[in-house]
């Protein structure tokens, strides 16, 4: 729990008792004077649990992305030792790829031109 959680349970407290009192005396500035302090202590302890959750994301983000780039590294490690382990194959792959690439951006091309040729 941070500061601003405890100081608005804190002051959310102080404004209950204070609308209590104000109601049992009879006197509405205090009633009024606890609801204000009601309403800030709720906001102050909101804008607390934001900021914990905040600290908490920036705490696991660093974990995650340490994690993230440890993993990524050892699968690009495995995907070279695979692809030197079998040199037919990824040549296969990369050259299927490349006709695949190639034949999507002639369609493209071909497109744009006769758009072009049309306007």
């Amino acid at each position: 729990m941070n500061r601003n959680q405890r100081h608005g349970r804190t002051r959310n407290l102080k404004g209950r008792a204070k609308t209590a009192v104000g109601s049992l005396a009879g006197k509405s500035r205090l009633q009024a004077s606890g609801v204000i302090d009601q309403i800030l202590g709720r906001a102050e302890h909101r804008y607390g649990d934001a900021r914990h959750a905040l600290d908490d994301l920036v705490e696991n983000g660093s974990s995650l992305v340490h994690h993230t780039a440890a993993n990524g590294k050892r699968y690009s490690i495995e995907v070279v030792e695979q692809a030197e382990r079998n040199k037919a194959a990824t040549l296969l792959a990369i050259a299927g790829a490349s006709l695949a690439v190639g034949w999507l951006l002639r369609k493209r091309r071909k497109a744009a031109r006769r758009r072009s040729a049309r306007g």
